[in-house]
């Protein structure tokens, strides 16, 4: 069974669900922060990567990493806490863990072939085996499982393909870390990447940093799009960057269909959050998934 903040709640199948039976739920800081009450942490817990997120609703970045770590705060001494060896929040939730910690990637542990690219998606797929391996899976069987595993919806998802121009959604990138990691998913100067949305109040000068380095053109839209684009006019580094303050996503795609070429990637990976011209991240997707298929023979 597969549920939780990943878009599904499982408490209508709790009847349907055995003790047997294997869960995985994706629980976010709000469902963490509530789950405190019942003193409750997961047999197996993954923790990714943990930066900072959803402060307006937590009220500090010390109370959102809190309440992250209730997912290994509650565990008993059979269970495992599973961290990022290559991310500092998530190894600081050692003291926290009362299981039993390992890290990943595993040190037996082979890259595997995956059809998604990026160093973030085949780290992913080491945590995904370290969780799995913990419950006696073996590499070979994860690796059958991954290999054609097409990824999901919003997630540097393969939208569009025309005139040898790739379009990508990661419409689900609404922290600047994790356009970084996008951006960095493909070769340097071939990415027009669409930035910009609500204005969270994260830090912007190592994604401006990291785009100017290594983007094509960067195209803002959205409440903060100004913002963004007056930092990277501002860099010393790369002052040929083409910046395009466009307003709307409309706008954006359109301007990347005219002044992509073959072997360019139009990405929306926008490292904010969708709520100044989206009701979510998944209507934005949807909506850049429209306009790059528009046309289309």
């Amino acid at each position: 069974w597969t549920g939780g903040n990943i878009g599904g709640s499982l408490l209508p199948n709790l009847g349907q669900i055995e003790a047997s039976h294997l869960v995985v739920l994706e629980l976010s800081s709000y469902m963490l922060e509530h789950l405190k009450e019942m003193h409750w942490s997961p047999h197996v817990a993954l923790v990714t990567m943990v930066k900072a997120d959803h402060i307006a609703w937590h009220g500090s970045v010390e109370a959102y990493q809190d309440a992250k770590k209730n997912i290994v705060r509650f565990q008993r001494p059979d269970d495992i806490a599973i961290l990022n060896s290559t991310d500092a929040g998530s190894i600081s939730f050692t003291p926290d863990a009362t299981g039993r910690v390992t890290t990943y990637p595993l040190a037996n542990s082979k890259p595997f072939a995956l059809s998604l690219p990026g160093a973030h998606n085949q780290l992913n797929a080491q945590g995904a085996f370290a969780a799995a391996s913990a419950l006696g899976i073996s590499w070979d069987a994860a690796q059958s499982a991954v290999t054609d595993f097409p990824g999901l919806s919003h997630r540097l998802q393969l939208v569009h393909e025309q005139d040898g121009v790739r379009y990508y959604n990661d419409s689900i990138a609404t922290i600047p870390e994790a356009a970084i990691a996008a951006l960095e998913s493909f070769p340097p100067k071939r990415v027009l990447q669409i930035v910009g949305g609500y204005d969270s109040g994260a830090p912007l000068t190592a994604w401006c940093n990291a785009l100017t380095q290594r983007a094509k053109a960067v195209l803002c839209i959205g409440t903060i799009g100004p913002q963004i684009a007056a930092l990277l006019r501002q860099s010393a580094s790369q002052p040929a960057l083409p910046v395009y303050e466009c307003g709307d996503l409309g706008a954006a795609v359109k301007l990347a269909q005219q002044q992509a070429g073959a072997g360019d990637i139009v990405l929306l990976s926008t490292g904010c959050k969708s709520y100044d011209q989206f009701t979510h991240f998944q209507q934005r997707g949807d909506r850049f998934t429209e306009l790059a298929r528009e046309g289309e023979p």
